[in-house]
């Protein structure tokens, strides 16, 4: 009789951290079956033999960014192990605690049609444990990506997007959408994911009996205001575009009239990534949801 454990595989990104990344496969591999773990080696520098019995390295010396090796590690499975129909994603910090994978594959069974699930991610600071994302919200008044940062929740929540360190999503879903959204190359994908699964109707939950240790980590300046541009132009309803490019605009106006030089470079510095955001989309086919206006992002 075929077990849930058994349709449940894992694919681990990873880039340049061999160390840690023996710390998360030592890890899944006393929870999934070794021949079931799959990393993602982004960055070609794996000695494959020092990671025997953790699982499988997948490496054609190709850096995919996040997501692309994420598509790529569930093209993997979809042709390799077709009878996987669960796959937990992460990345090469995460580490599991105590029954966090039977709390995610009981709310993922809970949404057999399809579904998105987090854990709470947690870090360790100063000798304390620091609670840094239970799923995330676009909040009023700038839509702006917000983790949930509560320490006292607990329970299974609905969220707008559940971050990239670790989730657990079905074959059928990652099939329905097409992948996780790749044009991010890291960082602000996982927000994308989130939106174009609720605009077609699958759950994005976080189980907060679920709990995932994981360094929080942030993209650079240049590449947060490309993202948060990108994201609106490919995957905002037209009203919340409108609101995210008129706030990034009126931003980089009052950085450029500023006395300080280092804050009128930093206003520069936005105006080429907010270009950089629509050069990008204007390549990109539509991304399925209400898409953009490209005018919006034209020089002013």
């Amino acid at each position: 009789m075929t077990k849930p454990s058994d349709l449940l595989a894992a694919v681990v990104v990873h880039y340049q951290s061999p160390e840690t990344l023996r710390i998360t496969l030592t890890n899944l591999s006393q929870k999934i079956d070794p021949e079931r773990i799959f990393v993602i080696d982004n960055s070609s520098s794996l000695p494959k033999d020092q990671f025997k019995g953790l699982g499988t390295i997948l490496d054609d010396g190709i850096n995919r960014g996040y997501a692309g090796g994420v598509n790529h590690g569930f093209k993997h499975i979809s042709s390799q192990r077709p009878e996987i129909t669960e796959v937990l994603v992460c990345t090469h910090e995460a580490v599991l605690r105590d029954d966090s994978l039977e709390e995610l594959q009981k709310t993922a069974a809970a949404h057999p049609r399809g579904h998105l699930v987090g854990p709470k991610l947690i870090t360790q600071a100063r000798g304390r444990q620091i609670t840094w994302s239970n799923g995330g919200h676009l909040p009023l008044p700038f839509f702006y990506p917000k983790h949930d940062t509560s320490s006292s929740r607990s329970g299974v929540r609905a969220v707008d997007w559940v971050d990239g360190a670790t989730f657990m999503m079905d074959t059928k879903t990652w099939k329905a959408l097409g992948g996780v959204p790749e044009e991010f190359f890291m960082y602000m994908e996982d927000v994308a994911l989130g939106l174009r699964c609720r605009a077609a109707g699958i759950p994005v939950l976080v189980n907060l009996d679920a709990v995932v240790e994981q360094t929080a980590n942030g993209p650079s300046r240049h590449l947060a205001i490309r993202n948060r541009v990108l994201l609106a132009l490919r995957y905002m309803s037209p009203w919340k575009r409108q609101v995210v490019i008129t706030e990034v605009r009126s931003r980089q106006w009052l950085m450029s009239v500023h006395p300080s030089s280092h804050i009128r470079r930093k206003a520069k510095e936005s105006r080429e990534a907010a270009r950089e955001a629509k050069r990008i989309a204007m390549t990109l086919a539509p991304s399925g949801m209400l898409f953009s206006d490209s005018s919006l992002l034209a020089p002013k």
